[in-house]
């Protein structure tokens, strides 16, 4: 996958399939914890200095049953992580423009100036709410936040 130059995978698995685990593994190959790939092929085979930020989101635990209450909660997301990270962001209202922000911010951590950026449960908002079909929609606006940058 680094050694393709694209800027976006997007990697999908049947339910019940690992998808979690998968990103868990990611995370931790990116941010550089050899000792947890012990006994495996890229254990020797891979440059463990190039450590990236990595800008991990669970979307299942956002609050997903109104599109004003997502938009909320990605917002908070977004000033969470930059807090962790000790980034200051602008005070934009949007939270489009607040994510461009926290992602050039946290670029400039890494010595490669590139991050990582993991999203689990990418579908969670708009599959929590099937049946409300508008609300869905709706939500669907919201998750291409993290299809944009």
């Amino acid at each position: 996958m680094m050694d393709q130059g694209r800027k976006y995978y997007f990697l999908s698995r049947p339910r019940r399939f690992g998808k979690t685990l998968l990103v868990s593994t990611l995370e931790n190959f990116f941010q550089c914890n050899k000792e947890l790939f012990k006994d495996t092929y890229i254990y020797d085979n891979w440059d463990w200095s190039d450590e990236y930020p990595v800008l991990r989101i669970y979307m299942n635990d956002l609050l997903n049953n109104s599109s004003l209450n997502l938009e909320k909660d990605i917002l908070g997301l977004i000033n969470d992580i930059a807090k962790n990270n000790n980034v200051e962001l602008s005070e934009e209202k949007s939270y489009m423009l607040k994510f461009k922000n926290l992602i050039e911010e946290l670029s400039k951590l890494s010595k490669t100036n590139e991050i990582v950026v993991l999203i689990d449960e990418y579908d969670a908002p708009i599959i929590n709410n099937i049946t409300n079909t508008k609300l869905a929609y709706e939500n669907v606006k919201y998750c291409r936040i993290f299809t944009m940058f």
